[in-house]
């Protein structure tokens, strides 16, 4: 036996900082989100994209157009 009394109590003691730890980080990601506006400013920028590929798309792609929108799309993914 150890200090704590209990074999494992160390090692649980250290996943219950860890997890608490994560659980303080996600709740201070989503309030930073909130407060800079984050997730509005990701769905008026995907708005923005939708509506510019429908223009593209009613002005008729050109092969310049397309090679543009791949090589952006792809820069996107990565």
């Amino acid at each position: 036996m150890d200090y704590y009394g209990s074999p494992l109590a160390p090692r649980s003691s250290g996943l219950l900082i860890i997890i608490i730890m994560i659980v303080i980080f996600l709740l201070c990601r989503e309030f930073f989100c909130w407060y800079w506006k984050i997730n509005e400013r990701r769905d008026i920028l995907n708005s923005i994209k939708n509506q510019l590929n429908e223009i593209s798309e009613k002005l008729g792609n050109t092969p310049e157009m397309k090679e543009f929108a791949d090589t952006e799309t792809s820069k996107q993914k990565k």
